[in-house]
């Protein structure tokens, strides 16, 4: 337990219990009903399954641009395919996204391990190339008349209640988000793969000289965000009821920040399932309360930015105060030692 209250995740979840406090003080009526959390949840989901992916390619060091037109050019594939030959089957939407996303995510981690180019550079390659391959071979065309199983599955509700508004539901799309970060937390913290992940971001070179096959962990890796792209891709379009070329497109930024504000190293080597689900939230939580406390909606941008540099300089900083903490109790030993002899 203390433990946890001097972890970066206590933080996070106080900071997020301030705000939300903040916010309910200067408009309570809105803020606390069932259908604000409710909606809270729905919203978060979607970054959230991105994020989880996001951690994974963080932690090995590297920085992936390119999830969120992984995303749209899996569901919109799957999507159009269903559509044109008439199927109607939300798990084999599902299935054949993941698998387009899969190998996109593969394609990314065999680049990224044979070129010894920063992940970054070459996802942002590959981003361009999917969504300029999307608009010329689509144009901008959004589908709105999805199978049926995917129009059901927008409506479809775990827990339903009335409230003021009227009915409020929460969507499935929120378990999913939970069980995929349960799996992501048990890959990480019981499995030696899953351990590979953080020793890779630490220093990938002696991994390799370690004889740790960095090839297929990097595969795995961008495999693995490949698929939860899709997942998020097929719910969004699913929720929102329209497919859509240019889905995700600039979404980098806000998936990014929630993942180093839950305390993730942008170097690598360091980060929680725990963390990132908690900067997902406070992330959300502000994105969708803006409003309600009164400031317009066009300054999200400036404070998903604010909370982006929190992100990354906060850790940095307590680090440096850590360390120079430890030189000046190292300076004083010899001293005292030398005091208690006389």
């Amino acid at each position: 337990m203390k433990a946890f209250l001097k972890s970066h995740e206590f933080i996070i979840l106080s900071a997020i219990v301030l705000y939300g406090a903040t916010v309910a003080v200067i408009n309570p009526e809105a803020f606390f009903t069932l259908s604000t959390l409710f909606d809270l949840l729905k919203g978060a989901s979607i970054h959230g399954i991105l994020a989880l992916g996001v951690l994974l390619v963080i932690l090995t060091g590297g920085v992936d641009l390119s999830f969120p037109a992984v995303g749209a050019f899996s569901s919109y594939v799957a999507i159009l395919l269903f559509k044109s030959m008439g199927w109607s089957s939300l798990a084999g939407i599902f299935a054949v996204a993941i698998v387009i996303g899969i190998v996109l995510g593969m394609f990314n981690g065999y680049l990224v391990h044979k070129l010894r180019a920063p992940a970054m550079i070459v996802t942002l390659g590959t981003s361009s190339v999917l969504y300029g391959t999307l608009l010329f071979v689509f144009g901008s065309t959004v589908i709105f008349s999805l199978p049926v199983a995917l129009r059901k599955f927008s409506n479809t509700a775990v827990v339903s209640a009335e409230s003021v508004a009227g009915t409020t539901s929460l969507h499935p799309v929120v378990l999913i988000w939970l069980a995929l970060a349960a799996l992501c937390f048990f890959f990480l913290t019981y499995t030696l793969r899953g351990r590979f992940l953080y020793a890779a971001g630490g220093n990938y070179s002696v991994c390799e000289r370690a004889g740790i096959h960095m090839l297929g962990l990097q595969i795995m890796v961008f495999s693995v965000v490949g698929a939860l792209s899709a997942i998020a891709a097929v719910s969004f379009s699913g929720l929102y009821r329209m497919a859509s070329p240019i889905t995700f497109l600039g979404e980098e930024l806000d998936v990014i920040a929630a993942v180093v504000l839950g305390g993730t190293s942008i170097m690598g080597g360091r980060g929680t399932v725990l963390g990132t689900l908690l900067g997902v939230l406070l992330i959300t939580l502000m994105k969708n309360s803006l409003i309600l406390i009164g400031i317009p909606s066009e300054w999200q941008k400036f404070m998903v930015g604010v909370l982006l540099l929190i992100g990354v300089t906060g850790p940095i900083l307590h680090q440096r105060y850590k360390q120079k903490s430890a030189v000046k109790a190292r300076a004083k030993a010899p001293l005292t030692l030398h005091m208690e002899k006389r």
